[in-house]
């Protein structure tokens, strides 16, 4: 399922001008991350102006942090996607490496 999500957006992103054929630079890797990072402030201001945002009611409705959220999930996997990383792969990998760490990673918050 996330390969086919994956590709998905990953294609919508080429189709629409978003990403470009050719070499992903360090410098495009710093602009993709930035674009992650302002989906985060999007969907915290979602959040501070009460999840009323109305995006063509047509198409989409209403939706609160959700829609940032995606957002940032839909650069994500492009990302990966170019940089032909695995990510599926390394969720679980982390995952169980956090199942071995303390509690709050012996943090007190």
């Amino acid at each position: 399922m996330w390969d086919k999500i994956s590709e998905e957006v990953y294609l919508t992103a080429f189709d629409h001008g978003f990403i470009e054929k050719g070499t992903f630079t360090d410098k495009d890797s710093c602009q993709a991350l930035a674009m992650m990072h302002s989906e985060i402030s999007e969907c915290i201001e979602a959040l501070r102006s009460g999840n009323k945002i109305n995006v063509n009611q047509s198409f989409i409705g209403y939706f609160d942090e959700e829609l940032e959220l995606a957002d940032l999930l839909i650069r994500v996997m492009v990302y990966a996607k170019r940089k032909g990383y695995d990510l599926p792969g390394a969720i679980l990998a982390k995952n169980e490496y956090n199942k071995t760490r303390p509690h709050k990673h012996g943090k007190k918050f």
